[in-house]
């Protein structure tokens, strides 16, 4: 599915036919005011060949915000100042460290986490327990407020505004 950010009205509507001839229609959502005219405003905006049923943009929107937590998880999370890159595998790297220094109380550290962007990369070593342990909460908990959003986001779908 191919959605994109436009601005536009900001009265635009969730669901427009935008070629009667064709049989196209555009959905939007995720609608954020333009700061310097109220008149104005950016959406998510997806076209469609046909009119879509009320699933059928549930299912739209919720495949949009499940790339929108991919996201945030990946990219969203910094420490100290620095991104950290929560790739799976890096996910189940930290997870795999921070269990083994947790089972040898410390004796597996130091472990060294590699943040930042590739250009400018911060090499961070974490040779006490207390403060890889500070380090993994924070992973967690950042994926954990990620899916969270998530779950809001998709709660929030008023399939009553496509009919």
């Amino acid at each position: 599915m191919n959605y994109s950010r436009v601005s536009g009205p900001a009265d635009a509507p969730c669901i427009e036919c935008i070629n009667p001839v064709r049989g196209r229609w555009c959905i939007r959502w995720d609608y954020q005011p333009d700061a310097d005219n109220s008149a104005l405003a950016s959406y998510i905006e997806c076209t469609l060949q046909h009119k879509p049923s009320a699933s059928e943009v549930t299912d739209i929107i919720t495949a949009w915000v499940n790339q929108q937590v991919d996201q945030r998880i990946l990219q969203g999370l910094t420490f100290e100042g620095s991104v950290v890159w929560l790739s799976i595998e890096n996910q189940l790297n930290y997870k795999s460290a921070y269990d083994l220094a947790v089972q040898t109380e410390g004796e597996s550290l130091p472990v060294v986490i590699k943040m930042g962007p590739e250009e400018a990369p911060v090499y961070r070593q974490f040779s006490d327990l207390t403060d890889f342990s500070s380090f993994y909460h924070d992973v967690v908990n950042h994926i954990e407020r990620s899916i969270a959003w998530g779950w809001e986001q998709k709660d929030a779908i008023d399939t009553t505004l496509y009919t």
